[in-house]
């Protein structure tokens, strides 16, 4: 899938080996690719005109890449894809600055979901109306995508029609707490439209990361603002609920309706969210959803990846517990153990 884009806490160190590799010799060429070589390749070599200073700013880093890669101009086109380098962008800004950016699962903030509402409704269905349902994805320590909520396990799609001003949907968080998902991280959100007699159509989705979306960028990343109390009591949100509004343009799917076909130019999509203070991570009642998605989809646990900050995080606890001290950073460690396995590979030639 060439859509999503990579994990948030892989950039900089990616940018980081990138640079190194350059500045070890003049001959020194970096290839980038990924499934179609334009939208993960751009974000990274658009991240990368960014970490190096050969661009400002992302817009014009962008403009660079989308102007050199394509005859049209048109690089770096998925939504989600183009705020992970608005993300990033502020990630250096603030590192710059001498502010803490964990942008690590382990390390995120964790935040709560409670309500999502779609402002104004999309036609999809032949009334103009639809059946919408959501599912909620994360990227685990593993950087794999795991569905941790499906909305159709708590509610069946009921058909809204198009005058609708808005449609809110409460979000479960099952026992663990009803109020609301607990999520970390790499947060994508994909709306559906139900119908009884062909496959559901995906309406729209966004990838967002938790760390952003309470401070977001100027570009791509929505408005972020608290909720007045007296909404907070209307609709039985915790006290200092926050609520991030995203364009349409800053949704995938719904930002290539230019025409206004199925989402009206006012389109907005809101969610309500409250931070936990003091906790982060996915915690137990995450990592317990992931893995009853690893179970219900029958996924085998991926080999070990050199570019997993999980491993390197273990290792330097085993170490530690060893009494013992691993002195590698993340990015020195990932280089050692990158040329480990391009040695072993030769070997087993």
């Amino acid at each position: 899938d060439d859509h999503p884009p990579p994990p948030m806490e892989l950039l900089l160190p990616c940018c980081h080996h990138i640079h190194v590799y350059l500045q070890q010799d003049e001959h020194n060429v970096i290839a980038i690719h990924c499934k179609a070589g334009k939208g993960r390749t751009g974000l990274i070599i658009v991240a990368y005109l960014l970490y190096c200073g050969l661009r400002k700013t992302a817009d014009a880093a962008r403009l660079l890449y989308d102007t050199q890669r394509t005859y049209d101009g048109k690089g770096l086109t998925i939504t989600s894809q183009i705020r992970y380098v608005h993300y990033f962008e502020q990630q250096l800004r603030r590192l710059k600055q001498k502010q803490a950016v964990n942008v690590t699962l382990s390390q995120c903030e964790a935040i709560r979901i409670h309500t999502l509402i779609l402002h104004t409704v999309p036609h999809i269905d032949r009334d103009g109306g639809c059946d919408p349902f959501f599912d909620i994805f994360i990227k685990g320590e593993d950087m794999v995508s795991y569905k941790v909520y499906a909305s159709r396990d708590y509610a069946k799609p009921v058909h809204v029609q198009k005058k609708a001003p808005m449609i809110p949907l409460k979000v479960n968080g099952g026992s663990a707490d009803p109020s609301g998902l607990r999520v970390a991280g790499d947060v994508q959100i994909v709306f559906y439209d139900y119908d009884l007699l062909s496959k559901p159509t995906r309406m729209f989705s966004c990838w967002l990361h938790t760390v952003f979306m309470q401070d977001p960028p100027d570009s791509m990343g929505g408005v972020c603002s608290p909720v007045p109390p007296e909404r907070c009591r209307l609709e039985g949100l915790p006290e200092g609920c926050m609520a991030i509004v995203l364009s349409k343009h800053e949704l995938d799917q719904a930002s290539k309706d230019l025409k206004g076909l199925k989402f009206e130019a006012e389109f907005k999509f809101e969610i309500l969210f409250s931070r936990m203070e003091g906790q982060f991570g996915g915690g137990r009642e995450l990592e317990q959803l992931v893995q009853q998605a690893k179970v219900k989809n029958g996924t085998k646990p991926p080999p070990p990846l050199y570019h997993d900050r999980s491993l390197w995080q273990k290792e330097k606890q085993r170490a530690e517990s060893q009494g013992q001290t691993m002195n590698l950073d993340f990015a020195t460690w990932v280089e050692i153990k990158r040329k480990a396995m391009a040695a072993e590979s030769e070997r087993k030639r």
